[in-house]
């Protein structure tokens, strides 16, 4: 179904490609008298950004161990063990210090933060982790 000519998102209608095309350009053209311009982000504020939606998208991720390598009888961790870890990613393997969560007789299950903060899990041989 497609939306009348009339019609803005504002009114709750959802507009498809061909007329989407249509609501940018009769925005852009009454932006002034409605003081929004265009490429101007009311909702959501600054933080999101094409440069951030990039950063997130090709962040590197960590290699995790298989389910068939980690092995069966998981143990979880009643309170996380500090370690000092190599976890690899597409790129080299890096040293993290971090938090075993959960291990198996061949793996060890290693929660760490990455540089922006967040934290990240990624099941690693178990002779790649030492207690910190």
């Amino acid at each position: 179904m497609f939306a009348e000519p009339s019609a803005s998102v504002e009114d709750g209608i959802q507009l498809d490609a061909r007329d989407y095309r249509t609501y940018v350009l009769r925005n852009d053209q009454h932006g002034a008298e409605s003081g929004i311009s265009m490429g101007e982000n009311k909702r959501y504020g600054s933080d999101l950004t094409e440069s951030a939606i990039n950063d997130a998208l090709t962040r590197p991720k960590p290699i995790s161990l298989s389910e068939r390598e980690v092995g069966g009888d998981i143990t979880s961790a009643e309170t996380p063990v500090p370690v000092a870890a190599w976890v690899r990613f597409p790129e080299s393997a890096v040293r993290v210090n971090g938090r075993a969560v959960a291990w198996t007789k061949r793996a060890v299950w290693v929660e760490f933060s990455v540089r922006d903060g967040s934290t990240t899990r990624a099941w690693v041989w178990a002779s790649a982790v030492d207690r910190r």
